[in-house]
């Protein structure tokens, strides 16, 4: 018997293989060659992917679906997830109305560290969902211009002013991370009363 490691993955309505995705306790098997492909954000190695945190999970996220993992036969490791030839769903549940939540107050508690897009503060102020695609828009292009300036402070002569605030920056996301896999395994416990 191999070692299983507990961790969290993300489902849409179908796996990315284009397989269904199988009830609570069915076991997934992945058999072809481990390879990387591209993806829409990052590329991706065929096989079954999860990550130890769930906050690192939503980077890869196809669907709104969390779900709580057993996994083994771990193939690689990387920085954020791994990839597995078995795994296994535990529970699931749709975790669209937590991130919404979550998302709110870390926009909240970053804003002042970020040049937060209007439209993102109107978003949340008003919970209008048809803002949601210049949501997107603007949010991906602050941050394209964050990561600019990250650049810029590495080789600025004002990189201790800059140094400074993405510290601040790093230890907010650090925390909100920690209570962000928190919300997530109470959730997971609540399930597992119900």
């Amino acid at each position: 018997m191999s070692d299983t490691t507990i961790a969290y993955s993300f489902v849409g309505d179908t796996l990315r293989d284009g397989r269904h995705v199988p009830k609570d306790g069915v076991k997934l098997v992945y058999e072809g060659p481990i390879k990387i492909v591209p993806s829409y954000r990052v590329p991706l190695k065929v096989g079954l992917h999860a990550s130890l945190s769930a906050f690192d999970a939503l980077f890869y996220a196809p669907g709104n679906t969390l779900c709580k993992v057993q996994c083994s036969d771990i193939v690689e490791r990387e920085r954020d997830r791994f990839i597995c030839r078995e795994k296994t769903i535990l529970q699931r549940f749709d975790l669209y109305s937590l991130s919404y939540y979550f998302t709110k107050e870390l926009l909240l508690v970053l804003a002042p560290l970020w040049c937060t897009p209007n439209s993102v503060l109107k978003y949340f102020e008003k919970d209008n969902p048809k803002l949601r695609p210049t949501v997107w828009d603007e949010t991906r292009d602050s941050a394209i211009k964050t990561k600019h300036c990250i650049e810029m402070a590495k080789c600025s002569a004002n990189a201790e002013r800059y140094s400074d605030r993405y510290s601040v920056w790093g230890l907010l996301w650090g925390e909100q991370r920690i209570k962000f896999d928190s919300l997530v395994e109470q959730k997971f416990k609540e399930l597992t009363n119900d």
